[in-house]
């Protein structure tokens, strides 16, 4: 993943997308982060699923603020007040960093839609070596693309024997208009 990045850059933003939930996208954006930070490199874990908030709830849910409070707070912000509020919301979890999805939306599609999504993920490029973004599953959902958009790959979750393959083309055609790069 390191080797997918943009040159000059920053960091390599990684998010993990999968057709429709349950596929396993947070284990594996879980785990990836771990690897990664046991490696010895600095790592940011986003939780962006703000429908099912996998990663937040295994954790344990402890955290008051995170990235539904950035989305629904940042909109009117200056760059160095929005940096300041990306600090606040991470945590330090298992070596690495996380930024939690925080409390629960009414409406998880209308909020990471905004404009302010591509400026938090700028951030996080420039204070870590790797960024893994859960991504929510993009099939019917549309406030993935933005994630998608800021990453500089995709990785493509399918769980054997329950994705069909006329789902998982979806997703790379969707990828494909969206500028998006599947790895």
């Amino acid at each position: 993943l390191k080797f997918v990045a943009t040159p000059g850059t920053g960091a390599t933003v990684t998010a993990v997308q999968s057709t429709r939930p349950g596929e396993g996208k947070s284990t594996i954006a879980f785990h990836l982060a771990r690897v990664a930070a046991r490696s010895g490199s600095r790592v940011c874990l986003v939780d962006a699923d703000l429908r099912f908030r996998t990663i937040t709830r295994g954790v344990g849910e402890p955290y008051a603020q995170g990235l539904s409070n950035l989305l629904s707070e940042l909109s009117a912000t200056s760059p160095a007040e929005m940096g300041s509020s990306v600090d606040d919301a991470i945590v330090s979890v298992e070596r690495f960093a996380l930024l939690a999805a925080g409390p629960q939306p009414p409406n998880p599609g209308d909020l990471a839609v905004r404009e302010v999504v591509p400026h938090i993920i700028e951030i996080l490029r420039h204070r870590y070596d790797l960024v893994v973004i859960d991504a929510p599953p993009f099939l019917g959902l549309p406030d993935a693309a933005r994630f998608l958009q800021a990453a500089d790959s995709v990785v493509i979750v399918v769980r054997r024997r329950a994705a069909r393959l006329y789902q998982v083309q979806r997703l790379i055609d969707r990828l494909n208009v969206l500028g998006a790069k599947p790895v």
